[in-house]
């Protein structure tokens, strides 16, 4: 993939398009016939990258397509997290979700702290991660030494009175449904790809990391941003990480996704 990225290879020069989405579209295809040149695929490998292709393409597509599909994407233009919060930011409350976020205590309580999150966030509370560990150990959604599995991701949420709901194959545009409702979305990703430098590090697997979605940067079409809280690594308060990488590191695990909304929503 470095020889991919010192040639330019994602840089030649695209035809004449109509508009964003197409722009995009051709942009994420070209990245990933980068990638497939560049890597010695099996056949197994190229299925793989195909529907990885497939799964990134058209959620872009139908992003900022939104007169036609009747989805209606807002501009947004996060500031950093001590900085002031820009009136599109407001929407998603960002401000007040980061002032939740830490990085987490144990090696495998991302899920128990992203929960913890939006606990302490929707029911202004002050929960610890020790409280809420020891909560989900006692009642079998949590292992101090594996963490929580998929099934029990949103139990916390509930027992707390969140209204939650689950998704085990989540799209782009289902992650904008829930923040635009004023809710967070927990999702579980491959930590390898969002904590290694430079994009498209191929083949990476391994769905072993949660994170929460605090909102969506789309103020600049060809660099849409996912906004995080990343419990597993320092500086990840309202982290912001481009759309291809986060889509690279949500498809191993099919697009799960936990959406929580407050009371009021």
């Amino acid at each position: 993939m470095n020889e991919f990225l010192e040639t330019g290879g994602i840089n030649e020069s695209l035809p004449p398009l109509e508009n964003p989405g197409e722009l995009m579209e051709a942009t994420a295809r070209q990245t990933m016939k980068g990638v497939g040149n560049c890597a010695d695929l099996s056949e197994s490998d190229a299925s793989w990258l195909e529907t990885l292709l497939n799964r990134i393409v058209q959620p872009v597509v139908d992003l900022f397509d939104g007169e036609e599909s009747g989805y209606d994407t807002e501009r947004l233009a996060p500031s950093d997290t001590e900085g002031q919060v820009t009136e599109g930011m407001e929407s998603y409350n960002i401000s007040e979700a980061t002032e939740e976020w830490h990085v987490q205590e144990g090696n495998y309580s991302c899920a128990v702290c992203t929960q913890q999150f939006i606990i302490n966030e929707f029911l202004d509370l002050e929960l610890t991660e020790t409280e809420l560990c020891d909560l989900a150990e006692s009642k079998g959604w949590y292992e101090p030494k594996s963490g929580t599995t998929l099934n029990d991701v949103g139990n916390l949420l509930e027992l707390y009175g969140i209204d939650t709901q689950t998704n085990y194959e989540g799209t782009i545009q289902d992650i904008k449904a829930a923040l635009d409702q004023g809710g967070r979305v927990i999702v579980a990703v491959d930590s390898m790809v969002l904590w290694t430098d430079g994009f498209g590090n191929y083949p990476v697997y391994g769905m072993d990391h949660a994170i929460e979605i605090i909102g969506i940067d789309d103020s600049d079409p060809l660099d849409v941003r996912v906004i995080v809280n990343d419990s597993g690594i320092e500086g990840g308060c309202g982290q912001s990480i481009p759309y291809l990488e986060f889509m690279e590191a949500w498809a191993p695990s099919g697009g799960f996704m936990v959406s929580a909304y407050p009371n009021d929503a």
